[in-house]
């Protein structure tokens, strides 16, 4: 799982577009990775709430990671919709940056409870 989580990570575009997003994933990248390696049977109540949260997280970053990878490949039609797309876009990567960084700092302090 944790190289799955890498090699998505090496796998995102190299586009200014994502430079943001990028960030985000890697918070969210990190915050997985600790799950992963948790003890499970320590902090049971936090490690439940922790996998559930990543997993919305999960979702979402996944949504977000679609609607940037439409503003970049889009019909020409849609030309007109694309300012209206980006606002949207930079707006949903900052909401999962602030979400990603309170997840991966969470999982930070309950790896350090548990080492």
């Amino acid at each position: 799982m944790v190289n799955i989580l890498n090699v998505a990570t090496a796998s995102l575009p190299f586009y200014s577009l994502f430079a943001e997003f990028k960030q985000a994933y890697f918070d969210f990248e990190v915050a997985c990775t600790r799950i992963i390696k948790w003890r499970e049977n320590e902090n049971e109540k936090q490690y439940g709430e922790l996998i559930t949260n990543v997993c919305n997280l999960s979702y979402d970053i996944w949504n977000t990671f679609a609607y940037g990878a439409r503003i970049m490949k889009h019909d020409k039609i849609y030309k007109s919709m694309i300012p209206e797309w980006k606002y949207k876009f930079d707006e949903q990567v900052i909401i999962l940056s602030s979400i990603a960084i309170r997840i991966s700092f969470c999982t930070a302090s309950f790896w350090a409870m548990s080492s």
